[in-house]
């Protein structure tokens, strides 16, 4: 009986010494192959970022600052009117009509639509591609504000105040994925 185990406890020896060997075989093999396909790289139109004109990094500081500016004002325009006739929720009470709760539903509206539309503005994004969502979005926002402000009746009022917290969450939203420069200024 101890000639079995010992039988067996040598074939597990030795059945573990050839994985690990044969393991680490394939190992060094895959790391000869990288080494030797990283040194036989000696092309000189290999890409450096430091000379790279499109690198944002290497814009000059106008370029830089124009970009920062464009990015900024575009997610400060959904934060600023997301609430920024509250002061005047009275005047506005009286001129459509209606009480205060359905004045405040308007701003919440706003903040719903803040919450939901990124959902459609992130994939949109990285489909289309960032500078065109931010122009897009910019123009409408800007419509509909100025709806909103010549607006005469309440379900105008309520409808562009929707479609203007859907446009404005689009800076808010893409803001920290450009990480303050992207290709807009050109």
């Amino acid at each position: 009986m101890s000639s079995a185990i010992e039988k067996i406890q040598s074939n597990r020896s030795s059945s573990s010494d050839t994985v690990s060997t044969i393991f680490r075989d394939n190992n060094a093999k895959e790391l000869e192959e990288i080494e030797s396909y990283n040194e036989g790289k000696t092309d000189p139109a290999e890409y450096n970022y430091k000379n790279d004109p499109e690198n944002p990094m290497n814009w000059p500081k106008k370029k830089k600052m124009s970009g920062l500016i464009v990015v900024s004002m575009n997610s400060f325009m959904g934060y600023f009117s997301s609430a920024v006739y509250m002061p005047a929720t009275h005047d506005i009470m009286v001129y459509f009509k209606t009480d205060l709760t359905t004045i405040n539903a308007t701003i919440a509206l706003f903040l719903l639509m803040n919450a939901v539309a990124p959902l459609i503005w992130a994939p949109l994004s990285e489909r289309v591609g960032r500078r065109w969502i931010y122009i897009v979005a910019m123009a409408i926002y800007t419509v509909c504000t100025i709806i909103c402000g010549i607006s005469t009746n309440l379900g105008l009022f309520f409808a562009f105040r929707l479609l203007q917290g859907i446009f404005a969450c689009a800076g808010q939203m893409l803001y920290l994925e450009t990480h303050f420069l992207w290709k807009w200024v050109s």
